[in-house]
């Protein structure tokens, strides 16, 4: 009878202590880089679809300025991969693989490249592309 009792105590133990676990927060170096990542995936998508104002809300005036007057393609597809992302101070550096294809007149372009996005500001805004800029239209052979 005391062995059907103490399994009962300890079942009962397990049963409220794997209960309500309580919710993780992500920590502030998390949120920073996940932000950074929407950010980069809102200019990569406003810059397929050629979207003006959303490149300017994500951007730096100057970088979305280059980038407009360079939207020359009928239609273009960007991948990124990720590969580090490093955190100094209110710098955000996301170093990543980009491969593209654009779509100009009758031409069918593929390139592809590394990139370091460099971020910054609240909210987080691309301000500088290192690297092979995945966003420089490429001009067709002629």
């Amino acid at each position: 009878m005391k062995k059907t009792y103490i399994l009962l105590i300890i079942a009962c133990l397990i049963f409220i202590n794997c209960g309500g676990k309580k919710e993780i927060k992500p920590s502030a170096d998390s949120v920073i880089t996940q932000n950074s990542l929407r950010v980069i995936d809102a200019v990569k998508n406003a810059y397929q679809e050629k979207d003006g104002p959303v490149l300017l809300e994500n951007m730096s005036p100057e970088l979305s300025a280059d980038i407009t007057n360079r939207l020359i393609f009928d239609s273009a597809e960007l991948h990124f991969t990720p590969r580090m992302i490093k955190l100094k101070a209110s710098t955000i550096m996301v170093n990543l693989n980009w491969h593209g294809t654009w779509v100009i007149k009758s031409d069918t372009i593929k390139n592809r490249g590394v990139a370091v996005f460099v971020l910054e500001g609240e909210p987080v805004k691309l301000i500088q592309v290192k690297g092979d800029n995945p966003f420089h239209t490429p001009i067709p052979k002629e």
